[in-house]
């Protein structure tokens, strides 16, 4: 007898590599996945804007970053002293506003270098879409990305339409890289400021807009992140102390089925090579001057010296330093 319905194994013909500059932007579940890759030396880069979770400030911030033109100037903002800017997350912020223009001119440009790579090595975007709730600022009509704790009379909330979303990356495809590999998921992280039953249509509306987007190009991928969890886990066990977002254990879970469909064998064999390796980096001795431990660091030195892959100088000059 079965007492769960598992996703069968997805197939796909991208095959990411160590040196594969991956970005991934969106929702908090979009560094979940990619701190692992990163753990793992992975090329990534994780939400340089922070966390979005609407998808049109999402395709916004690309499309600057594409263009590498300056962030709208009408956007900024200062509460508490501290300046921000409405297409942003909170945690992109600075006490001067030239400071935060200067930190994202440069947020836009690495993600620009990124997306647009000198050598023949193709980037993949991960996009994780959270919700299709927006805030709009009323006196410009403006989609924002966050609120910044501004008064909540400044704003009109709305949800998106599936054409909307569809709309927002028609537009944006025509200025990324041709042919560049997207893959687009949904974040299983529930959303109850919203009631649940609004989240429920709320994940409804991005689900739908990433199977029409990805009917549509053939460059555009959907991985089942929200159904590994909502219909193949599908218990509160796999979720964390607020019941909302997923646990390790489920995050691991999901993260084992992206890299089965998307990872070629010897990124497979290099993160388990490495998961040993970075286990003996993490490892504490109570008396480090000994014999045993002084042996231990010789063989692990070894192990480090033989990685061809990737640089690994830094973890080398670390246990350098530890030998006697």
């Amino acid at each position: 007898m079965k007492f769960r319905t598992e996703l069968p194994a997805l197939t796909s013909p991208m095959r990411l590599t160590l040196q594969s500059p991956i970005l991934f932007i969106g929702s908090c579940f979009a560094e979940n996945i990619g701190n692992i890759l990163k753990n793992n030396k992975f090329n990534v880069k994780i939400n340089p804007f922070g966390t979005i979770y609407n998808p049109i400030s999402i395709f916004q911030l690309l499309e600057y970053s594409m263009l590498n033109t300056p962030i709208d100037d009408r956007f900024y903002v200062q509460r508490e002293e501290v300046w921000h800017h409405y297409y942003l997350h909170s945690e992109i912020s600075a006490l001067e506003k030239n400071t935060l223009a200067q930190q994202t001119s440069s947020a836009l440009a690495r993600v620009h270098s990124f997306l647009n790579p000198p050598t023949s090595i193709k980037p993949v975007l991960i996009i994780t879409l959270g919700t299709a709730f927006v805030y709009h600022l009323k006196n410009e009509r403006q989609i924002v990305a966050n609120c910044h704790k501004m008064p909540s009379e400044l704003f009109d909330k709305k949800l998106l339409t599936p054409e909307e979303i569809v709309k927002g990356f028609e537009k944006l495809s025509q200025i990324l890289p041709k042919n560049l590999p997207i893959i687009l998921t949904i974040s299983p992280v529930r959303h109850i400021k919203d009631t649940i039953p609004l989240n429920a249509v709320s994940k409804s509306i991005l689900r739908l807009a990433c199977h029409q987007i990805a009917e549509a190009f053939a460059n555009v991928s959907y991985f089942p992140a929200f159904e590994l969890m909502i219909d193949d886990l599908r218990d509160y066990r796999f979720y964390d102390s607020d019941m909302l977002h997923p646990n390790n254990q489920a995050i691991d879970y999901i993260f084992d089925y992206f890299s089965t469909t998307y990872l070629d064998t010897s990124a497979l064999l290099f993160i388990k090579k490495w998961d040993k390796i970075s286990k003996s980096l993490q490892h504490k001795p109570f008396h480090a001057h000994t014999f045993a431990h002084q042996q231990f660091l010789i063989n692990l030195l070894a192990h480090l010296e033989a990685i061809t892959e990737i640089d690994v100088s830094e973890e080398i000059a670390h246990v350098k330093a530890q030998i006697i």
